[in-house]
């Protein structure tokens, strides 16, 4: 999104709870605010996966813990020295 349609939605929001601003990160790609002018942004598939899932980098992680298991189940079994009990 260009920087002077940030920089107006953010004075907008400043406004306080009188001021409405909509971003629609699905198909239409607009946002707008109540002085803004509509305006259609792009955003990163990464980005807009983690947005719309709520995903932080402990969010991102735990997708992956089924490989994290496997991959520590066949350590375990390849590699004991390093799991044993001190």
């Amino acid at each position: 999104m260009p920087k002077e349609i940030i920089a107006k939605l953010m004075d907008d929001a400043s406004r306080g709870s009188n001021a409405i601003i909509e971003i629609s990160t699905w198909r239409s790609r607009r946002s707008r605010g109540p002085t803004a002018a509509p305006c259609i942004s792009t955003i990163d598939p990464f980005r807009k996966h983690c947005l719309l899932n709520g995903l932080d980098d402990i969010g991102l992680t735990m997708e992956k813990k089924s490989e994290i298991d496997d991959f520590e189940t066949r350590q375990k079994d390849s590699q004991p020295w390093l799991h044993a009990a001190s």
